[in-house]
């Protein structure tokens, strides 16, 4: 059996350029970019019978327009900013990562911000699209590393859960690898039993029955 292959990351580019969509036709996985629109979507499925499209997310990013953090995505009227990390110094999110265009401010997995993100992509992402379903990046088994580092660089005083008393990175991944089963799960409930749901996280990836598969990133690999 030949495994379907998977194309990572469709966005407007892609779908205007002249290479569409003879030069895509050995593909049917499709991760598409959260902006793309309820037509860009269709246009997959109709230029590529038989294909699916998951909306991108990445697990643990919030855009909630506070402190470093960019404003996208409808996100702030879903989850509470108390919720994010926050800078206990600044009283704001603090960043997990920053690009060109600004910073991405992060969360830890607990209930509250659990079902945040899950009503937002049910009521939000899922909305009006054709979506196949949503694929979850960085979603390891612990929180990344290099995300520490990042909040290490801003404070060493943050909150994880929005108690106003500072937490340390050992209470983060405690928390973190406590709540995450049910991160998953109520994503899963979110897309319903039809959609897809697949993570991308690093090895070793434990097995998540919420989960239609996982994919392993090692971006230190080539031929």
């Amino acid at each position: 059996m030949v495994a379907s292959a998977a194309y990572f990351l469709l966005s407007t580019i892609e779908l205007n350029s002249a290479q569409w969509p003879a030069g895509y036709r050995n593909y049917s996985l499709f991760v598409g970019h959260p902006m793309l629109t309820s037509e860009q979507v269709d246009k997959v499925h109709h230029d590529i019978p038989n294909s699916k499209v998951l909306a991108y997310y990445c697990s643990s990013w919030v855009y909630l327009g506070k402190g470093c953090s960019l404003d996208r995505y409808e996100m702030k009227d879903y989850f509470n900013a108390s919720l994010a990390i926050t800078n206990l110094d600044t009283g704001e999110p603090a960043c997990v990562t920053f690009g060109p265009s600004g910073g991405i401010a992060g969360y830890v997995f607990s209930r509250a911000s659990a079902d945040a993100i899950a009503t937002y992509h049910r009521e939000v992402t899922l909305r009006g699209a054709s979506w196949d379903g949503i694929y979850l990046d960085e979603l390891d088994d612990a929180f990344p590393s290099r995300w520490k580092g990042t909040i290490a660089n801003q404070t060493s005083n943050f909150d994880i859960n929005g108690d106003g008393v500072a937490d340390s990175f050992d209470e983060l991944d405690a928390q973190y690898a406590a709540w995450r089963p049910y991160y998953t799960q109520v994503m899963r409930a979110a897309v319903g039993p039809d959609r897809l749901l697949i993570g991308n996280g690093g090895a070793p990836a434990t097995a998540d029955p919420a989960l239609n598969g996982r994919t392993i990133e090692f971006e230190s690999c080539c031929q």
